[in-house]
């Protein structure tokens, strides 16, 4: 299995898993051959692509990234959905 440079996030609330997440590097040429990026909707992978910097200073050649985190509704709650529930005849 072939993985690109990715950062794992996770955020737990009362010791709850509330989110779990990766972040690609945007523009890494890696991305492409990701065996997990290539079963991805196109619209959701854009999600999780993060602009990262080298870090000032560096002597590694360390990246730095700034992401805002915003919990609601997955992608997939947000996507139109083509079924219908069941509906009640009463």
């Amino acid at each position: 299995m072939h993985r690109a440079p990715h950062v794992h996030v996770a955020v737990s609330q009362n010791g709850r898993r509330v989110f779990t997440s990766q972040f690609l590097v945007k523009g890494d040429p890696a991305n492409t051959g990701d065996t997990v990026v290539r079963n991805l909707d196109p619209k959701a992978l854009q999600t999780i692509l993060v602009d990262f910097t080298a870090l000032p200073g560096s002597k590694l050649g360390e990246l730095s990234a700034s992401v805002d985190i915003v919990l609601g509704r997955t992608f997939n709650e947000l996507q139109p959905s083509s079924k219908r529930g069941p509906t009640s005849s009463r």
